[in-house]
């Protein structure tokens, strides 16, 4: 789930048609800003000496690395970042062409540490009913369940680890459907689409490999 939340500004936004109605709930108009309020500087402390013995405490760093890879495969961006432990997403991102606003979010990632998992994570925008488990069908078939992980700004996110089988039909399809409901109680089918998947997946099969 993390790499979902901290890549979603890095995405390439691709089309997705919709109903009219659709439209409506699933985008809602953002919220205008309060202005903000200018505050008055506080003098600064005098610095203190540490004591003796004290530990001294280093300054928060933000992480300078950068993937290995990051490439846009089909309708899927992959990015695969280096270290001991290695890990590659490929993700997703379908928006309605109105204007822009959130569809649906995915995301596969492959982990090697601490232990090798594969695990989808799905994001949903606000406004609508909230089941326990989000259902999937890959090609009209039953895919995999996803249970409810939590609720941020951004929407909500679902998420549940794939076995090998379940790689293996996401591999052979053409496309990843839901079916949501808003607080109306009417039915939309939304659909992520694996063209490019098999090559990016390939190729995250190749990069973890490598020493």
């Amino acid at each position: 789930m993390r790499h979902l939340l901290s890549t979603i500004a890095l995405s390439t936004a691709l089309g997705l048609s919709v109903s009219a109605g659709a439209q409506e709930f699933l985008s809602p108009k953002p919220l205008v800003p309060n202005k903000p309020v200018t505050a008055t500087k506080p003098a600064p402390k005098p610095a203190q000496k540490p004591q003796a013995g004290a530990p001294v405490q280093q300054a928060a760093v933000a992480p300078t690395t950068k993937p290995d890879i990051s490439e846009s495969v089909g309708d899927w961006l992959l990015q695969c970042m280096p270290g001991p432990a290695r890990s590659c997403q490929i993700s997703q991102r379908r928006v309605n062409p109105a204007n822009q606003s959130l569809l649906i979010w995915m995301e596969l990632a492959r982990l090697t540490a601490p232990r090798e998992v594969t695990q989808v994570t799905l994001m949903l925008p606000l406004g609508l009913r909230i089941n326990s488990t989000l259902g999937l069908k890959a090609d009209d078939q039953a895919f995999k369940s996803a249970p409810i992980v939590t609720c941020v700004a951004a929407g909500c996110v679902h998420a549940v680890e794939l076995a090998a089988s379940d790689v293996d039909a996401l591999l052979k399809a053409q496309a990843l459907t839901t079916e949501v409901m808003d607080l109306r109680g009417q039915r939309y089918a939304l659909t992520i689409s694996m063209r490019g998947f098999h090559d990016a997946y390939l190729k995250t099969a190749l990069y973890l490999r490598q020493k």
